[in-house]
């Protein structure tokens, strides 16, 4: 069985991920249930997974930090002391800050690869841009947020969900922390109208996406025959073939990100 992979994020009620202004860490709202929650989430067995912009992030933070910063709380010396793969084709080991494994290539297919070959589960806290992809691609099996009782409207940093795809989520875990912090945890999956059916899956006539016509219809044909005489089709190679074909037309568009969720899936 795949490693499953949790994309970890704290979220302000408006989705942003920080905030600048007077705000401080955790919006200035933890308490000891929360630290000790985390605490023990991060005592379990995983590995990390960071996007390169987050690695700096969190070892420029431990390079400026005291014994009393946040950044020293008992549950993040225990996540940076986990397992970790940065994903970056500009990091170099040896890694300051973090015991990390410098990966480089492409975040779809290096998850993709983790997934089947570690022996944990797989966590990200943070790496937003990196997440999302993930997402699309279909390899994150959970999204945890906490979610902190404030509005940053005016101060707003880094929105987790920006430009995102469409999903729908099923909420599979939920807990009150501290009297008014939310952990909600929420298996993802693609929304419908994100993307064609995968193999065997039937959609409703009435929506457009689904509707065929000759011209998409023909190019449909052609790739889904591409995918079905190729069970053993190199997932990179043909992310490679996707994205070079003519991405001009829209409906093209939707299709190639169908079928790179399909080889995704075949290389599960």
């Amino acid at each position: 069985m795949p490693a499953t992979y949790t994309f970890d994020v704290f979220s302000s009620l408006d989705g942003f991920g920080a905030a600048g202004g007077d705000w401080t860490g955790y919006w200035g709202k933890q308490g000891p249930e929360l630290l000790g929650h985390r605490l023990e989430q991060y005592s379990q067995e995983q590995r990390m997974v960071f996007g390169a912009n987050t690695y700096r992030a969190f070892a420029q933070m431990l390079a400026s930090s005291t014994s009393e910063s946040e950044v020293r709380d008992p549950w993040v010396t225990r996540m940076i002391s986990l397992p970790t793969t940065v994903v970056s084709t500009t990091l170099t080991e040896p890694l300051d800050g973090l015991a990390g494994t410098v990966v480089s290539g492409d975040a779809v297919d290096v998850v993709a690869r983790l997934k089947q070959e570690s022996d944990v589960p797989l966590r990200s806290h943070g790496s937003l841009s990196m997440n999302r992809a993930l997402m699309a691609a279909g390899l994150v099996d959970r999204v945890q947020v906490t979610l902190f009782p404030v509005i940053t409207g005016q101060t707003g940093l880094a929105p987790i969900l920006q430009s995102a795809k469409d999903f729908d989520l099923e909420l599979i875990e939920s807990r009150t922390l501290d009297g008014n912090i939310q952990e909600l945890i929420y298996r993802p999956t693609l929304h419908a109208g994100e993307l064609f059916a995968p193999h065997g899956i039937n959609y409703p006539d009435q929506d457009p996406y689904r509707r065929p016509q000759p011209a998409r219809q023909d190019c449909e044909d052609q790739m889904q025959s591409m995918v079905g005489s190729a069970p053993d089709l190199d997932v990179a190679a043909a992310h490679v073939v996707l994205r070079d074909i003519d991405d001009r037309h829209y409906w093209l568009r939707r299709l190639i990100d169908g079928l790179w969720i399909d080889l995704v899936r075949m290389r599960d």
